[in-house]
């Protein structure tokens, strides 16, 4: 399933082109790109970055995403928190974020860590760094970063977290564990998950894969968006809750169809409102479907992915209720996700044509057709605009 996936090299690097063809090729067409999804995403980031940004579709303004990021502000004591996370032997990678605790901290960094080429900005208070090996540079980054902080007179504190591995089967579903041993969380209400951000989701690989033929969605998740991702029998409920219309609070994102089962699987995603979900409600950073909200909100930052006979338990470390509160109860975790598991992908074929009759004919694309000529248009426009002033 497709939900909030850390970004992979490959696919930064498959975008990285996608850029440098939209920058560089004075008239570049359709099928001179990879995927219609990446090349959106690094225009958002460089957009965003800027203040600006393209989600699902719709060009969200300057003064949409000043809105929400002036006031915004961690609940942390120190004026920056650096976190650290150690992998595993089996799955080796260093990780580290740095988070400000307002804008006014940012302010006095900003300059200085932009400068440093293995930061990027996931957010306007937030930075991260990853490496894939084991990188003793990595540990020299933590240090020039902390020294950076003392120059200018401000309070940081350091977190080291390291991830533990461990696999059992239930069900004869294998379970990966990569999470923290003795893992606690309790949520912060500082609403960073829902605001726009450059990482937030990960686009969708546009490519079939081995037997399965991706049939992707008009309506791609891209930035400014920390929407999550939900099934068609989880959408159905919140939409009796309601007794609202699916395609009023929904948009189909992609339809996975397995050759040799004839299974399909479709994914689709909660809508969004000037760059914030639908169902966010903002006075109090609070969810207006809480007893009823999808898996993905339910278990974050817990993330949990599927893929075939396994189901895959990790942890988003950009959330700052990691280490607080209480322990996560993983057994409680496990039986949610593999009642979820089972009664999502276990099922017969998806009807297509529910589709067009649910939200329209132009709703989904083929995989061949790639990026289309508008968004060429849209993100080379937006892009030169920006660069310009």
């Amino acid at each position: 399933m497709v939900i909030r996936h850390q970004i992979k090299t490959s696919i930064i690097e498959r975008a990285d082109d996608d850029l440098k063809t939209l920058l560089f090729v004075k008239e570049p067409k359709a099928e001179d790109f990879n995927y219609s999804p990446l090349i959106l995403r690094v225009v958002n980031e460089y957009l965003l970055e800027r203040g600006l940004g393209i989600g699902l579709g719709d060009i969200n303004n300057k003064e949409i995403i000043d809105k929400y990021w002036r006031s915004a502000a961690f609940p942390i004591e120190s004026d920056v928190l650096f976190r650290f996370i150690i992998g595993t032997e089996s799955y080796p990678f260093l990780q580290l974020f740095i988070f400000f605790k307002n804008v006014g901290v940012r302010n006095k960094l900003y300059n200085d860590f932009d400068k440093i080429t293995k930061l990027k900005r996931k957010n306007p208070l937030t930075y991260v760094a990853t490496s894939y090996l084991e990188d003793t540079q990595m540990y020299d980054l933590l240090e020039e970063c902390r020294a950076i902080v003392e120059e200018k007179g401000l309070k940081f504190n350091t977190e080291e977290i390291k991830v533990k591995e461990k696999e059992i089967i239930k069900q004869d579903v294998r379970i990966k564990y990569l999470v923290p041993d003795n893992l606690t969380f309790q949520c912060q209400r500082c609403n960073m998950c829902e605001l726009p951000s450059n990482y937030s989701v990960n686009p969708i690989e546009n490519l079939p894969e081995g037997n399965k033929e991706t049939i992707s969605i008009n309506h791609r998740v891209c930035f400014p968006c920390n929407l999550p991702t939900l099934t068609f029998t989880e959408a159905e409920e919140i939409s009796k809750r309601l007794k609202r219309e699916l395609s009023e609070f929904t948009q189909p994102l992609l339809l996975i169809k397995d050759k040799l089962s004839n299974q399909t699987e479709l994914i689709i995603g909660l809508k969004q409102k000037e760059g914030i979900c639908i169902f966010q409600d903002l006075a109090n950073h609070a969810c207006s479907i809480h007893r009823f909200k999808p898996f993905n909100c339910l278990t974050y930052p817990i993330l949990v992915s599927y893929e075939k006979n396994q189901i895959t338990v990790e942890c988003d470390f950009s959330c700052i209720g990691i280490g607080k509160g209480d322990k996560i109860n993983l057994s409680k975790l496990t039986e949610i996700s593999l009642k979820h598991f089972l009664e999502t992908y276990n099922k017969g074929t998806f009807d297509i044509y529910k589709i067009e009759e649910i939200w329209g004919k132009n709703s989904y694309y083929f995989d061949k057709k790639r990026v289309t000529e508008d968004d060429i248009k849209i993100a080379k426009a937006a892009i030169f605009s920006v660069h310009e002033s």
